[in-house]
C-alpha cells in the first residue's frame, strides 16, 4: 500500500551570524506538519511525518534524515514530501546552491546541504513514485544578488544545469517561494509565512478537486500563484 512520507524542516536562529534570525520558519513547519496529520487536514499518519526544528536542525541530522528516508524507507507508490523553511544561498566559488541549517557556515561549504548532490545523489535515485521538495526561502548572499533576474528569482539557488535535469527525471517537483531577501524581509499573517498561510487555505478547500476529492501539485501551484504577491510567489521547477 502507498504512503505519504514527510520530512518537515523549519530554521528560525542560526550560529552564524551572516544568517539573519526568521520570525516564521518554524511556526511554518509546525504548522504544516500539524496540518498533515490532522484528521481535518491531510489525514497522513502521525507515525510517516517527521518534524525537525531550530538547533536540531544540524546538516549532520537532516542530511541523514533525507537519506534514509528518501533512499532507505520510500518505496515504489510512495509519495515523498520534503518541505524546508529557512536561508538558502549560493556559494561564491562554485555558484551551486545550499540550505543552511542551524549550524551552517557560510564560508564553509561542508556545513550546508548541496542542492546538485542532494538531487543527483538521494533524489534521482529514490524508488518513490513522487518526491516534492517545497523550498520556502530567505535569500542570502552576495551571489544570489547578482545572479537573479528580477527581485525574488528562485532559479539561481537551483542553477540552470539541476533545473534542466529535473524534468528529464519525472515525478521529481521542486515549488520555491522567497520568504525575503535583501530587499524584502519576511511577511506574515496569523503568525506563520505569508506563502504557509496561503498554502493552508488552498489545501483545506479551494486546491482539493471536488470531483477526485484529491490535491495535486498543479492545483496548488495554480492556487498560490494567484493569490500571491510577486515576493511569495512560487515557481515549480520539473514535470
Amino acid at each position: 500500500m502507498s504512503r505519504r512520507l514527510g520530512l518537515i524542516i523549519g530554521v528560525n536562529q542560526y550560529q552564524d551570524a551572516t544568517f539573519r534570525s526568521l520570525q516564521f520558519a518554524e511556526n511554518d513547519a509546525r504548522a504544516l506538519a500539524q496540518w498533515l496529520v490532522n484528521v481535518k487536514g491531510g489525514q497522513w499518519s502521525p507515525a510517516d511525518v517527521q518534524l525537525v526544528q531550530g538547533e536540531y536542525a544540524t546538516r549532520e541530522l537532516v542530511e541523514a534524515l533525507i537519506t534514509q528516508l528518501c533512499l532507505t524507507v520510500a518505496e515504489p507508490g510512495d509519495l515523498v514530501l520534503m518541505y524546508f523553511a529557512g536561508h538558502a544561498y549560493m556559494d561564491e566559488k562554485s555558484g551551486d546552491g545550499y540550505l543552511a541549517l542551524a549550524n551552517t557556515d557560510y564560508h564553509d561549504t561542508n556545513t550546508g546541504l548541496h542542492l546538485p548532490s542532494f538531487a543527483q545523489q538521494v533524489i534521482a535515485r529514490s524508488r518513490a513514485s513522487h518526491v516534492l521538495c517545497i523550498f520556502d526561502c530567505f535569500q542570502t548572499g552576495r551571489l544570489w544578488s547578482v545572479s537573479r533576474t528580477s527581485p525574488y528569482d528562485s532559479r539561481p539557488l537551483l542553477s540552470s544545469t539541476l533545473a534542466q535535469a529535473l524534468p528529464q527525471q519525472g515525478n521529481r517537483l521542486f515549488l520555491c517561494s522567497c520568504r525575503g531577501n535583501d530587499l524584502a524581509s519576511e511577511a506574515g499573517e496569523r503568525n506563520i509565512g505569508l506563502f504557509m498561510y496561503r498554502a493552508l487555505v488552498g489545501l483545506s478547500g479551494p486546491v482539493v478537486d471536488p470531483t477526485t476529492q484529491q490535491v495535486t501539485v498543479q492545483r496548488l501551484h495554480s492556487f498560490l500563484s494567484s493569490n500571491l504577491g510577486e515576493q511569495q510567489r512560487p515557481a515549480l521547477f520539473g514535470q
